[in-house]
């Protein structure tokens, strides 16, 4: 399924009348069908998706030059405390907990024991926020009341936690 999405805007830096971006974003837009987007996730993953709170997407297309290396002790560590620290601030400032979908699993054991990554639902993610294919690693924080700031390739973490906070303030 591919949520219909208007007023997407390109290479963005966000704005509220609370809070400027720091960062430039890919896309800023809304999807007009967002009860359908909360609906196909709850129905496809074993996640706690409210739909009265932002909703959190982390995608992974597949293999691409940025998860073919060999994974090291010292890497997964690094990784596992990135990943607490992203839920750890994100819980405090929206009450959510990331969404972690694929397109392909190449490139994801990696992250085996640390998070649960669901398979793309029809391609629903993909169609809608990353049509772009040549990114290593995407986010997308949508609003329940559809608006959405996405990212495709590498990103602070702090990235994430400042999409989540235009999105409150959005709303």
């Amino acid at each position: 399924m591919i949520l219909s999405c208007s007023s997407i805007k390109e290479n963005t830096l966000v704005s509220t009348t609370k809070e400027e971006s720091k960062y430039k974003y890919s896309q800023t837009g809304t999807i007009e069908n967002v009860d359908s987007l909360y609906s196909i996730l709850k129905e496809n993953t074993r996640e706690n998706i409210e739909t009265n709170k932002p909703l959190v997407i982390i995608y992974h297309l597949g293999e691409n030059h940025c998860n073919t290396y060999k994974d090291s002790y010292d890497r997964r560590n690094k990784r596992r405390l990135w990943i607490k620290q992203l839920h750890s601030k994100l819980n405090k400032i929206a009450e959510v907990k990331p969404v972690y979908i694929y397109k392909d699993t190449i490139g994801i054991n990696k992250y085996k024991g640390i998070v649960n990554y669901y398979k793309d639902p029809d391609s629903t993610i993909e169609y809608s926020f990353f049509k772009e294919q040549n990114y290593c690693s995407n986010f997308v924080v949508v609003s329940p009341n559809g608006n959405f700031i996405s990212n495709y390739g590498e990103y602070p973490k702090e990235a994430v936690w400042e999409a989540a906070k235009l999105i409150l303030n959005k709303d």
